[in-house]
């Protein structure tokens, strides 16, 4: 009788509080585009509130909700900024704020053993239209994030949302800003883009699911790499890349950058090799980041790039020989300016990188075509001429048939 009445009270209890608690406010998230700190606070509430419905009143008052996130990332090149560090911030501060059960760790491969849910979201440069109206479209950026339940791989809540202000401090974190390859859209991007569009019930991307134990461990070697502990970062990226799924540019890149850092060169550069390799099994093409100034045809004014470039092209040029690719140097440019300037400008880039290969290997003039592109293929296409569409003003390598050059 006494074990029934603690229950009766308990109960009586829970229901106090919950009638209690004011309801928190949201700010719509269909009306936008709405300024960053308010927009991701209302965006951190949207997506936890769900959790209590989900986990039940009595189970989330009674143990603590253990959430892990998973880094936000651009959704165009796989990239995490420094305004996904802040948005990690910001749903910290709001799930202590609201959410006294809930503990909220970066993703990790110990706090993954330990989570309830598993959160994760991108960051887009996109189109935006007033619903309704024939206004001219204006590019903002869009932040779309989703919570799946660990056991049951279901999605309990998704969410997105515009930001108003267009000067996000979109500078990459280290381990991407030092990365030899600038495009890192992977299947682990593409399964995280997939389930952040998943509607609630569904379950999340499967890609994304069953490699989120690898993705643990690279997020955590990237948050070694962060703080300057080179060695521990160069022994996880080696330890993923010794699993199938994690096999990627990401891990490879991750791997070179942290043996370079080390001045262990012959271990950054067989790191590199394998870079280059999976950069063609991926995409057929070579991502290296050679990266160009506006409106010029030489290299982008970053000194730690600038001093790899001579490097890179070495490897990039024994790479082509050794595997008797045929490939085309294509030039991009930026969307500024009149089509056939910048047609012009993509090309002389092109050349620009063909000539400087030429030095060590002219047999491979014969097995290359430079092409200019123009503002075709932008990843971006914010037209800023700043960090943020630095990735437009780029030259890569397109392997391909021979009989195309």
């Amino acid at each position: 009788m006494n074990r029934l009445f603690e229950w009766f009270i308990l109960i009586v209890l829970i229901n106090w509080i919950s009638a209690c608690t004011p309801p928190i406010s949201y700010t719509t998230l269909e009306a936008g585009p709405v300024p960053f700190e308010p927009a991701i606070r209302s965006l951190a509430n949207h997506l936890l509130a769900p959790i209590q419905a989900d986990r039940g009143v009595v189970l989330d008052l009674l143990s603590e909700t253990k959430i892990v996130l998973d880094p936000f990332v651009d959704a165009n090149s796989g990239e995490v900024v420094n305004a996904s560090r802040r948005i990690e911030e910001i749903i910290l501060e709001e799930a202590q704020k609201n959410f006294a059960t809930f503990s909220l760790r970066r993703l990790q491969k110990d706090s993954l053993k330990e989570a309830n849910y598993v959160m994760s979201g991108v960051i887009s440069f996109d189109n935006y239209q007033t619903l309704g109206t024939t206004q001219k479209e204006e590019k903002y950026y869009r932040v779309a994030a989703s919570i799946f339940n660990r056991q049951t791989g279901k999605i309990v809540a998704n969410s997105n949302l515009w930001v108003s202000g267009k000067e996000l401090d979109y500078t990459p974190v280290p381990v991407y800003k030092d990365s030899p390859v600038y495009y890192l859209k992977d299947k682990r991007v593409e399964g995280l883009v997939t389930t952040t569009k998943t509607p609630v019930g569904q379950p999340a991307n499967k890609s994304y699911y069953d490699n989120l134990d690898t993705n643990a461990l690279l997020v955590q070697a990237d948050t070694a790499y962060e703080v300057k502990d080179y060695t521990k970062a160069s022994v996880l990226y080696d330890l993923v890349a010794k699993r199938e799924d994690g096999q990627t540019m990401k891990t490879f890149a991750g791997a070179y950058e942290s043996y370079l850092k080390l001045g262990q060169t012959k271990l950054a550069k067989q790191r590199f090799s394998k870079l280059l390799k999976q950069s063609v099994k991926e995409n057929n093409k070579l991502n290296i980041k050679l990266l160009f100034s506006v409106n010029k045809m030489e290299f982008i004014e970053d000194e730690e790039l600038r001093k790899q470039y001579t490097h890179w092209l070495q490897e990039i040029g024994d790479f082509l020989q050794v595997n008797n690719y045929c490939f085309h140097i294509v030039g991009h440019s930026s969307h500024t300016g009149a089509a056939d300037y910048n047609k012009q400008l993509s090309l002389e880039r092109a050349k620009t990188v063909q000539k400087l290969m030429l030095v060590n290997f002219s047999k491979l003039l014969q097995r290359s075509k430079a092409i200019g592109k123009g503002f075709e293929e932008n990843l971006v296409g914010s037209g800023t001429d700043d960090l943020r569409d630095t990735i437009d003003r780029r030259v890569e390598f397109v392997i391909v048939d021979c009989s195309k050059l």
